[in-house]
């Protein structure tokens, strides 16, 4: 199988993946996502948890850098996930990345929605559960196609360098 074929395979994986992921917010009736036509920008979700109304932005170009930049760490061992296996972490896995990396995993979805760290750890479970499924879908694609990318040219290297050797 082609390279760019085994590509084009793990992203439509990873991209299945990402689409079942936040669905879990199925489980969490109580925080439903409101109709995307009254989020501020096309990504962005607004859900309800008690009544109140919370946005989960995508995050923004400069907010975007800034995100990644502070939770390095996090995508390095997701990266390092997919490159490995060659598809998406199980939700287990996923979880305990985010455990290892809460810091800066709380820091990012605050960042999101606009609050202060503290009262995304202060939330109860359910309600972090909903506003993290919400994260996911407002930044889930930027977040994993540069993961997709990174992985892909890492992939790609060899069969370059081996194609410029012949060239040479």
């Amino acid at each position: 199988m082609k390279i760019s074929t085994r590509l084009a395979h793990r992203f439509e994986r990873v991209v299945a993946w990402l689409a079942r992921a936040p669905r879990s917010s199925d489980l969490l009736a109580w925080a439903k996502p409101e109709a995307s036509a009254e989020a501020p920008a096309a990504n962005d979700q607004i859900i309800t948890i008690d009544g109140e109304r919370i946005v989960v932005r995508e995050l923004r170009f400069l907010e975007s850098l800034e995100a990644r930049a502070e939770a390095a760490p996090l995508l390095a061992e997701l990266r390092e996930i997919v490159k490995t296996r060659g598809e998406a972490p199980s939700t287990a896995e996923v979880a305990q990345l985010l455990q290892r990396h809460a810091d800066a995993w709380c820091r990012m979805v605050a960042r999101a929605c606009d609050r202060a760290p503290e009262w995304y750890v202060g939330l109860p479970v359910r309600a972090a559960d909903a506003v993290a499924a919400a994260f996911w879908r407002a930044n889930g694609v930027w977040l994993m196609s540069d993961l997709i990318e990174d992985v892909a040219a890492e992939s790609l290297m060899p069969a370059v360098r081996e194609r410029l050797r012949k060239l040479s």
